[in-house]
């Protein structure tokens, strides 16, 4: 029989929390990859997967990608801001 003292709880915690850390991670990355993704970037990812010119255009003027350069001011002013 084992004999339980203070060194042995401690341990048997630790990995009991290491197991419950490892299945939450686990389940997390099972979740919908869509569900974390911006509505823009999930829009590219569901165009279609026609090669017909007209299917083509329409992805064309389906996408907006007027805000892609966005965030460059804050970076350039991080930039700025470093020298």
């Amino acid at each position: 029989m084992i004999k339980l003292n203070s060194k042995n709880s401690i341990l048997i915690l630790a990995a009991l929390a290491v197991l419950l850390l490892g299945a939450t991670n686990f389940w997390l990355s099972k979740r919908n990859p869509l569900e974390t993704k911006e509505p823009d970037v999930v829009k590219l990812e569901t165009q279609s997967s026609s090669d017909e010119t007209s299917d083509i255009e329409k992805d064309l003027e389906e996408t907006d990608l007027s805000h892609l350069d966005a965030e460059l001011n804050d970076i350039e002013a991080e930039l700025s801001a470093s020298d």
